[in-house]
C-alpha cells in the first residue's frame, strides 16, 4: 500500500483510494453487497416482487457509483416497476436474464474487493 502522512486529509490520499488510504471497497462495503445479493436471491427464489424492488432500490443506492451493479439494477428495477407488483410467476420470469446480470456484477465487484 502507498504510504499515507495524514490518513484524514484527502489532499495526502493517492487518487483511488479511500480516505483512510485503503482500498475504497473497505470490508462493511463487501459484507453489505454479500449480505445484499444473499436477501436477493431468497426473495427471488420466493417470488417476493415487493421485497426484489427494495432490495433493488437499497442496492443501487449502495451502488450507484459503480456502473456495472448501477446499469443491471436500473434494468431490473424497470423490469419491476413494469409488471407492477404482480406476483404473476411468469411475468417475474420474465426478468430473469435482468435479475442474473445483477446478481453476477455484484459477484464480480465482490470478488474484485
Amino acid at each position: 500500500m502507498l504510504p499515507v502522512t495524514e490518513p484524514h486529509d484527502k489532499a495526502n490520499v493517492p487518487s483511488g483510494l479511500g480516505s483512510d488510504g485503503a482500498d475504497p471497497f473497505d470490508l462493511e462495503e463487501l459484507v453489505s453487497l454479500f449480505v445484499g445479493v444473499e436477501q436477493l436471491e431468497r426473495a427471488w427464489a420466493s417470488g417476493e416482487v415487493e421485497a426484489l424492488e427494495r432490495l433493488a432500490h437499497q442496492l443501487q443506492g449502495q451502488h450507484q457509483d459503480d456502473g456495472p451493479i448501477d446499469e443491471a439494477v436500473m434494468r431490473l428495477q424497470a423490469g419491476l416497476k413494469a409488471i407492477n407488483g404482480s406476483d404473476d410467476s411468469y411475468a417475474l420470469a420474465s426478468l430473469r436474464s435482468d435479475f442474473d446480470a445483477v446478481i453476477e456484477a455484484c459477484r464480480t465487484v465482490r470478488a474484485r474487493g
